[in-house]
């Protein structure tokens, strides 16, 4: 049995500069909040180096959750140092999403805040996701309130 390897690590800037600032600095709560289930990472390592797909499911103000999907790259393919602690860094390349927005939504933002926490805890033994009391796959959060 193969292990699964870690989530990727994205740091703030990059998800900022995915996203830009309005969509990261909404994305965060959702991130902690338990809005986030069935999270993935498919990791493919090619010629042209790590690359990977981020995909979940983003509960938010509508009854219907979002499917949200992100492709990321290696940091080090694109010349950059790993992450704190040794994590393997990760940039967003694109981002699709089930939303009105559909593109570099906050819930793009709050799948990736969710992966760097995870990579965070996976790297110094802390607990992981389903230890935290957050959602696992097939639990569902309360709904959200709507926001002012």
């Amino acid at each position: 049995m193969t292990a699964r390897p870690a989530p990727p690590y994205v740091r703030e800037q990059d998800i900022t500069h995915h996203t830009g600032s309005a969509a990261a600095q909404r994305g965060r709560p959702y991130s902690r909040d338990g809005s986030i289930s069935g999270m993935t990472w498919d990791e493919d390592q090619s010629e042209e180096g790590d690359v990977g797909t981020l995909s979940g499911i983003v509960h938010g103000t509508s009854t219907v959750p979002y499917r949200t999907r992100i492709t990321l790259r290696s940091a080090a393919q694109a010349g950059t140092g790993p992450g704190p602690a040794g994590v393997r860094r990760f940039l967003p390349v694109r981002s699709l999403c089930s939303c009105p927005v559909r593109d570099r939504c906050k819930h793009a933002a709050a799948l990736m805040y969710r992966s760097t926490m995870d990579a965070m805890r996976s790297t110094l033994g802390g607990p992981g996701p389903a230890q935290d009391g957050t959602p696992t796959a097939g639990q569902v959060p309360p709904p959200r309130p709507a926001e002012a």
